[in-house]
């Protein structure tokens, strides 16, 4: 995930205001210490205006 926000050039807290969640969340997800649910792996797929191919196959 951090691959795709560094080109879109957004902070964390950027992202993670958008999607409606803490920063230590975001920080979590993009580091693998968590999982995502799938609403907001949805929310991050269209924040980061990504095709979800993109994320799991990369």
């Amino acid at each position: 995930m951090k691959e795709f926000r560094d080109f879109k050039q957004l902070s964390q807290k950027k992202v993670a205001e958008q999607l409606g969640v803490a920063e230590s969340t975001y920080a979590n997800w993009e580091q693998g210490r968590r999982d995502p649910s799938i609403a907001d792996l949805i929310n991050l797929l269209k924040v980061l205006e990504i095709d979800p191919r993109e994320l799991f196959w990369k």
